[in-house]
Formats: structure tokens, C-alpha cells, sequence
């Protein structure tokens, strides 16, 4: 399924699975960077947590 956008004459579609797919790649990969950088336990208790609806 995917979302329409429409500028002036022109249309675009958006591939939504995609998107969510490259969402989750780029999640883990900022999870690895934290992970390599040590300071893992720090990051935890900074961010609020972000939950993985519709995975």
C-alpha cells in the first residue's frame, strides 16, 4: 500500500513497506553505533522509549 503525494502537476507514490523497512535498518543501526561507542546504559535512560508497532 502506499501514500500519494501530490505537488502542483506532479505525483508521487510513496511505498510505505519500504519506508518502514528502511526505518527499522536505520534504528539498528543507530542502535550499533551506541552499542560501539559505550555509552549504551547513558543512551537508555536519555531517550524515551520508542515502541515497534506493527513490526
Amino acid at each position: 500500500m502506499g501514500k500519494l503525494i501530490i505537488d502542483g502537476n506532479q505525483v508521487y507514490e510513496l511505498d510505505e513497506d519500504c519506508m518502514k523497512q528502511k526505518e527499522k535498518e536505520r534504528n539498528q543501526l543507530e542502535e550499533n553505533k551506541k552499542w560501539k561507542e559505550g555509552n549504551w546504559s547513558e543512551q537508555i535512560y536519555a531517550e524515551p522509549h520508542k515502541s515497534y508497532e506493527n513490526v
